[in-house]
C-alpha cells in the first residue's frame, strides 16, 4: 500500500520502503520472504498510524483525504485532484455512524462503497484503501479476510492462475502465502506481480 519514489526501481513500483535487491526471485517462498523483509514494516508502519488517531473523525479525514503521518499525500492517491478526496471525507464523516457500526471489514468496505464509490475519479484500489485505513482505527480493528482484486493486485493473481474475479480466500492460493494476512497478500500481489509472471516463464 505505501508505493513512493525511490528512482532505483520502476516508477509503478515506487514505494515508502523499498527493494533493497533487484535479484531474480526464483519461488514463492523466496517472494513472500522478500515481502515481509522489505515491505511489511512500511505497511505496519501505516497501519499503526490510523490505529494511534485520537478520535474517529481524525481517521476518517485522514483515510479520506489519504494523507500519511507526515501530512503528504499517499503516493496511491497522489493523482487525484484534492477537491475529489475532499468530497470522500465529508460523505465519510456524514456517514461515520454508519461506519462505526461495521462489525467486518466487508460490511465497511461496503459502505465506503456506498458512500464514495460513485465518486467521479475514485476507483476500486482507493474504496479499498480508504477502507483499510479507517478499518485499521483502534475502536474498530477491522481487518480483511478476503484478498480484493484490482489494479496490480488482479495482474499478480493472473498470474497464479486466477481470471475475472473481485476477491480471493487466501486459502484459494499456494501455501507459502498462508504466513501473510490477506491485506499483505493484496500488497505483495500487486508489488511482485512481474516477479510472479516471471516463474512461470
Amino acid at each position: 500500500m505505501t508505493r513512493c519514489g525511490n528512482p532505483a526501481i520502476p516508477k509503478r513500483n515506487r514505494v515508502s520502503c523499498f527493494r533493497t535487491s533487484r535479484k531474480k526471485l526464483k519461488s514463492l517462498k523466496e517472494i513472500v520472504d522478500a515481502y515481509i523483509r522489505e515491505w511489511r514494516p512500511c505497511a505496519l508502519r501505516e497501519m499503526q498510524s490510523f490505529r494511534n488517531c485520537r478520535k474517529f473523525a481524525e481517521a476518517i479525514e485522514r483515510a479520506s483525504l489519504s494523507t500519511k503521518e507526515n501530512g503528504k499525500r499517499h503516493p496511491h492517491q497522489c493523482r487525484i485532484p484534492g477537491v475529489v478526496l475532499a468530497e470522500a471525507a465529508r460523505n465519510l464523516t456524514a456517514a461515520s455512524s454508519r461506519l462505526s457500526k461495521c462489525r467486518s471489514f466487508e460490511s465497511l468496505h461496503g459502505v465506503i462503497k456506498e458512500e464514495i464509490g460513485a465518486i467521479r475519479g475514485l476507483g476500486p484500489l482507493t474504496v479499498y484503501d480508504i477502507a483499510t485505513r479507517i478499518g485499521a482505527y483502534r475502536d474498530l480493528h477491522l481487518e480483511p479476510e478476503m484478498i480484493y482484486l484490482h489494479a496490480g493486485t488482479a495482474k499478480g493473481a493472473k498470474a497464479l492462475g486466477f481470471h475475472g474475479r473481485k476477491t480471493l480466500n487466501p486459502r484459494e492460493l499456494p501455501r507459502e502465502f498462508w504466513v501473510l494476512k490477506p491485506r499483505e497478500i493484496e500488497d505483495c500481489l500487486c508489488l511482485y506481480e512481474e516477479d510472479l509472471f516471471a516463474l512461470r516463464s
